[in-house]
């Protein structure tokens, strides 16, 4: 979980936070509704290295937002408003500190 939650905030936050393992080597240990999540950080990890073609790829593959939300247990809503979407994820956190 460390490791997603790292590569998540690396990602889609551009946190500098250093060198951390590679998330397609613990998808399979996430709960199904956070491997749908993970592909799609992946998916943005290669488009911001510019590989667009495997970015796409991954997004291509990847299940439907209805199958998505069918299979997680929580959502952040990110509508552009940054103090929401923490407040959202501190409460996915408190939420889900025992996965």
């Amino acid at each position: 979980m460390s490791v997603f939650v790292a590569v998540a905030a690396q990602t889609l936050l551009h946190l500098p936070l250093g060198k951390i393992p590679s998330l397609k080597n613990y998808l399979t240990e996430l709960p199904v509704g956070m491997r749908l999540w993970g592909c799609y950080v992946l998916a943005h990890e290669s488009y911001l290295k510019q590989e667009y073609e495997k970015s796409l790829g991954i997004i291509g593959n990847q299940a439907s937002e209805d199958y998505f939300r069918a299979h997680t247990d929580f959502v952040v809503e990110n509508n552009g408003n940054v103090e929401k979407t923490w407040k959202q994820i501190d409460e996915g956190v408190r939420r889900n500190e025992t996965l």
